[in-house]
């Protein structure tokens, strides 16, 4: 997936390392923010909306305006007897009231994406169907919640987790990847919990030490950020996630120094 607010999570079978359902994901995302531009995005997209929708308003209002005027000047024409201004009147209204002609692409996008998100939700339906025929089966389970978690059908990624680890309670890599999945719902605490239940199974985990620096550093609180990323660090300094670590770490002291 490309870098998105949010990405600075990797979770723990999608950080290059196998789990046994054999799913990896995406890599280390680059904001160390995480959250707070999604949001600014979200409204963006929305201000930009507002104002096109606006921009559209005026335009149509100026059109009208015109073609009124137009008819206004073409009747006042005709009954003044003066027939050569009549031409250029048609002229400007033919002008007004052309088709444009629309750039390719620009229409096929949004059915594009329309046609994608219901393969997901196809996929999804048919995975979800061979989880029922297979009750019980965990990796039937874990397949469903990954590909949820990856298109972002975050509810039902936490429903099947859920179910996978009543099942496989010590999968410390299903545990971050549920916290992961708290975290884009925008629920700080149950990611905290679930990602400090994947450390008493996994005391070591190094992808739960690193989200959970990022989660820290989503509720404000620095100072356990930092806590984190550090023992991220001291566990796999030579590591993409160790590397990662440090660079926040070294984000935060020059920007306590600035």
């Amino acid at each position: 997936r490309p870098a998105t607010p949010g990405d600075e999570f990797v979770a723990g079978s999608r950080g290059g390392q196998s789990s046994s359902s054999g799913h990896k994901g995406s890599p280390v995302g680059s904001s160390p923010h995480c959250g707070s531009s999604r949001t600014a995005s979200g409204s963006g997209a929305a201000t930009a909306r507002l104002a096109a929708s606006l921009l559209a308003a005026r335009f149509a209002g100026a059109f009208f305006a015109l073609a009124f005027l137009a008819v206004d000047f073409f009747a006042a024409a005709f009954l003044a007897g003066d027939f050569l201004v009549v031409p250029f009147l048609l002229v400007a209204l033919e002008l007004l009231t052309e088709t444009k002609n629309i750039p390719a692409g620009s229409s096929t996008a949004p059915q594009a994406g329309a046609s994608a998100n219901m393969q997901a939700m196809n996929r999804l339906t048919e995975l979800e169907q061979t989880a029922s025929a297979n009750p019980g089966n965990p990796q039937s389970l874990l397949m469903v919640a990954n590909f949820a978690h990856d298109n972002k059908f975050y509810d039902k990624a936490i429903d099947y987790y859920k179910q996978y680890l009543a099942i496989k309670p010590k999968d410390a890599d299903a545990l971050v990847d549920l916290g992961i999945c708290y975290n884009d719902l925008g629920n700080l605490d149950q990611a905290r919990s679930s990602m400090e239940e994947a450390l008493k199974v996994s005391p070591n985990h190094l992808l739960a030490h690193f989200n959970l620096g990022i989660v820290a550093l989503r509720s404000g609180d620095m100072k356990a950020s930092l806590e984190w990323f550090k023992k991220t660090v001291a566990i796999s300094p030579n590591s993409e996630i160790g590397k990662r670590a440090q660079e926040l770490i070294t984000q935060h002291l020059n920007a306590g120094q600035q």
